[in-house]
């Protein structure tokens, strides 16, 4: 398609333009685009400005001067455009940040068979990919790793091709595959097998995994009580215990935090769960499969509901240390913290600086063997007259 008749223009619009739909992720955006101009997704990102290293995955994060040339090119507002990209999830998932690799703590990712990550790797809804009363696009929320059930639908999302077992990504995807009819087939078909990506039965969703969905989705609009207000503090508390329940028994060794193993047990056990573990030894519970990964979240979300009473008797009850819980978290927010360093057993060793306070002195590196002998005997005082242990 030649575009030469609208270079004299001084805001050059594009000849075909289709409005995004409510809650479109940017890419599903762009893929509808770009097939309207007759052109592969990776040319039309070129015509548009969007190029670069950010095209990894164009979700996560497009510079600001990108942005506002394809608002000017399609009449939308900056703001319209930015809202159809994760970015606006920053303030309520992970802190501000420029650079993409930080912001993948909730952020789906799906390997290949080699073990590298699938760049712009998406969930789907395959009911609503095949509604016909409505045109095929991929949703926003599609991309959070907490979304694993269509809440409309009630059915289990789909992280793979069900045909030939891939990631599926608008990325990389052509148009001479196939002599598609329009835009919405080519939307809903494998970029590798070339297959309809609603041509399964899904999995109908239990009512926990239901239940569990809707209340993420609305800690994610309204957070989670008066003191943890804000989304991002629940969202970071989650995912360290979500990675707690799914890390592997020798490292939970190896880390000196092997008195967790009883009470993660007990989760499982009393959620008629079987264990589920890491498949890799860097534990990332977006990494998970689907149900595996609603099954870890139920549990997670439950441990933290009637905060903080149910989470301090399961851990007074199991002997947990106050190191168990927060010695990797850093930083963890202070309603979270406060509770669990105050309740909690302090550990018997001078390594740990996040105590109560007051005791702060007596947790730093000792000079020598006699000053660590004092340290330990005012430890053990603590924890004698707290709570009636030596």
């Amino acid at each position: 398609m030649n575009f030469s008749l609208f270079d004299t223009m001084p805001i050059p619009l594009l000849p075909a333009f289709s409005p995004p739909f409510q809650e479109e992720l940017f890419s599903s955006w762009l893929t509808r685009m770009a097939y309207d101009h007759g052109l592969p997704l990776a040319d039309f990102c070129k015509l548009v400005g969007v190029n670069g290293k950010h095209k990894r995955d164009l979700d996560l994060y497009v510079p600001d001067e990108a942005i506002r040339q394809l608002a000017q090119q399609t009449k939308l507002t900056t703001d319209q455009v930015a809202a159809m990209m994760m970015s606006g999830y920053h303030s309520k998932l992970v802190e501000q940040s420029n650079q993409p690799e930080r912001l993948d703590r909730w952020f789906f990712r799906k390997y290949d068979p080699l073990g590298n990550t699938v760049r712009g790797s998406l969930l789907y809804c395959p009911k609503c990919l095949s509604n016909h009363h409505q045109e095929p696009y991929f949703r926003k929320h599609w991309r959070l790793a907490f979304s694993f059930v269509c809440l409309t639908c009630q059915c289990y999302l789909l992280d793979q091709c069900p045909h030939c077992k891939k990631a599926v990504t608008l990325l990389g995807k052509t148009m001479d595959t196939h002599p598609w009819r329009n835009a919405a087939e080519y939307m809903v078909h494998c970029g590798y097998c070339v297959k309809h990506l609603a041509a399964v039965t899904p999995d109908v969703a239990p009512s926990f995994a239901l239940k569990t969905q809707q209340e993420l989705y609305d800690i994610l609009e309204h957070g989670f009580n008066e003191r943890a207000f804000y989304p991002l503090t629940y969202f970071r508390v989650l995912h360290h215990l979500s990675t707690l329940l799914i890390t592997r028994k020798a490292k939970l060794v190896r880390d000196a935090r092997k008195n967790l193993l009883p009470l993660i047990g007990r989760l499982y056990e009393q959620h008629k769960v079987a264990p589920i573990f890491s498949p890799r030894e860097e534990v990332q519970v977006q990494f998970l499969p689907i149900q595996q990964r609603a099954q870890v979240l139920q549990i997670a979300v439950w441990w933290l509901q009637d905060w903080p009473r149910r989470f301090l008797d399961l851990a007074k009850r199991h002997g947990l240390q106050s190191v168990d819980i927060i010695g990797q978290f850093k930083n963890p927010p202070f309603w979270f913290w406060e509770p669990v360093i105050h309740q909690l057993i302090p550990p018997l060793t001078p390594a740990l600086k996040e105590v109560p306070f007051g005791f702060q002195a007596i947790f730093t590196k000792p000079r020598n063997r006699a000053k660590k002998k004092q340290e330990i005997r005012k430890i053990k005082k603590y924890r004698q007259k707290q709570y009636g242990i030596s």
